[in-house]
């Protein structure tokens, strides 16, 4: 009976210890604080299929599908629209980025070949018109801030002397959302956006810079 009497307390004690214990404390110990929790859901991967062949849908950006690629080097075509129109290297980054464009916003490109890093133009001011691309540059940083639906360019670099590109798919207070192909499984990817007063930086020192359509400004009359 005493025992039975000693074990309850010291249950009763272990329980109220547990209490007491802070909640930050409790997450390390048994497991995921409901805030973790979120975060972990928030976090999830999207559904892929089973078959994960070249050529499968594992994405859609606003209804334009985003295609497997296997290995980052392959490639399976070239892959050209209806009226002529080269969208690019089935399926490389660069294909996905100008399939968008097309079907999308309906655009062209006045030059539609070069590699991912030829998309960006050193040369051109910021907020300068990229006539190749027949859209507006920004370099990083920017007075201008991404937009969603911007070109995000990568740098070529000793392992990829080709570079890359993606699409701006949301815009946050601190960071950004793109959507990419030939990266692999997970098509979506998250940079941070710092606010320098004035100017807009994304810290990933292989981004050159963003490129999007923007209204051409009317020019104040002086008189």
């Amino acid at each position: 009976m005493k025992l039975k009497k000693y074990l309850l307390l010291l249950s009763l004690a272990f329980l109220m210890g547990c209490l007491n214990t802070p909640a930050d404390e409790r997450g390390q110990l048994g497991g995921a604080t409901t805030e973790q929790s979120k975060k972990k859901k928030k976090r999830k991967r999207r559904k892929l299929p089973r078959d994960l062949s070249p050529g499968v849908v594992i994405d859609k950006l606003h209804g334009v599908p985003v295609y497997y690629n296997g290995g980052v080097g392959d490639t399976y075509g070239r892959h050209v629209a209806e009226d002529g129109y080269n969208l690019g290297l089935k399926w490389q980054c660069v294909e996905f980025v100008k399939r968008y464009y097309y079907d999308k916003l309906n655009h062209k490109m006045p030059d539609p070949w070069g590699h991912a890093k030829d998309f960006y133009d050193p040369y051109i001011i910021d907020g300068g018109y990229n006539a190749v691309r027949n859209l507006r540059q920004f370099h990083n940083p920017s007075k201008t801030k991404p937009r969603k639906r911007d070109i995000l360019v990568f740098k070529g670099q000793d392992d990829n002397p080709f570079g890359h590109v993606a699409i701006v798919s949301k815009v946050g207070k601190d960071y950004i959302e793109i959507c990419q192909q030939n990266v692999g499984r997970d098509s979506r990817d998250r940079i941070p956006l710092i606010d320098m007063g004035g100017e807009w930086y994304l810290p990933n020192v292989d981004v050159a810079g963003w490129l999007g359509k923007r209204k051409r400004r009317k020019k104040k009359n002086s008189n």
